[in-house]
């Protein structure tokens, strides 16, 4: 008896390891202090949005970590926002093969955007000039890009953040499906031009969103109430680090208990895990 529960103990422990490590699907929203980094992994593809940090080395450190415990050597897809330093930085030292890198064009030259064309061709990754629109799918992976316009700029006095890519990603799972809306550094112009452009089965995706990364780390140019307005969240999920910026914004979290909306703040609940 001793015998057959230890080998079966044993057999259990090691299938719950290869399954952790191989198997496993969730989507990670990283503490990366002031910044952006989202994991997602379905059918072993993994999907990231964003990789950076103000901290230099933090975003890629954290990156690498979570990679070697889940024997992650390859990125499938890297989504970029747009090019600011605590959205970018991380990609650059990323112990893992990228095979796909997803950007829009900023509306404004940038030696950022400049840095990552140059990682993008010495390393021989597939780029994607992104625009609203435009859909990328894997298998029960669906993302769609909300914005931005190709051929205009939202005006507004923060051209680059208005004008980020703003990403919804549907995912599948036992025919049930979970939305993630990804704001990037958009601001309170940028929401009101999504609300105004959207198509209905885009619309319907928004009245039913399960993870909404609030715009601009919580900021009070972002989050409005018009924007909450038009859409339904079950979690808001904040990347920030206080004593940076001073986000997020005692107004953004006001407006979220306003409307019944839980929110994460990373610097204070550390890694958002969802189980897929």
């Amino acid at each position: 008896f001793v015998i057959i529960f230890s080998i079966t103990s044993f057999i259990t422990i090691f299938s719950l390891g290869i399954y952790r490590i191989y198997f496993e699907e969730y989507v990670v929203y990283f503490n990366v202090e002031q910044g952006n980094m989202a994991l997602i992994r379905k059918n072993r593809k993994v999907i990231i949005v964003d990789t950076g940090s103000t901290s230099k080395n933090v975003a890629s450190n954290v990156l690498n970590s979570f990679f070697q415990a889940k024997a992650i050597n390859k990125i499938d897809l890297v989504l970029l926002t747009h090019m600011h330093e605590d959205h970018i930085n991380g990609i650059f030292n990323v112990d893992a093969k990228i095979e796909k890198i997803g950007y829009s064009l900023p509306k404004e030259n940038t030696e950022e955007y400049e840095e990552v064309i140059k990682f993008i061709e010495e390393n021989n990754i597939t780029k994607l000039e992104l625009k609203k629109g435009d859909n990328i799918t894997f298998e029960n992976i669906d993302i769609d890009i909300l914005l931005p316009f190709n051929d205009k700029t939202i005006n507004s006095s923060d051209i680059a953040n208005t004008n980020c890519m703003v990403i919804l990603i549907n995912i599948l799972n036992d025919e049930k499906s979970k939305n993630f809306l990804f704001m990037g550094d958009s601001t309170i112009e940028t929401e009101n031009e999504l609300i105004s452009s959207l198509n209905e089965n885009c619309k319907e995706k928004l009245n039913n969103i399960f993870v909404l990364q609030l715009g601009h780390h919580g900021s009070k140019t972002s989050t409005s109430e018009k924007f909450l307005n038009n859409i339904k969240v079950k979690m808001a999920l904040i990347s920030c680090k206080k004593k940076v910026y001073g986000h997020p914004a005692k107004e953004t979290l006001d407006k979220l208990e306003k409307y019944n909306i839980k929110y994460h703040i990373t610097e204070n609940n550390g890694a958002l895990i969802i189980k897929l």
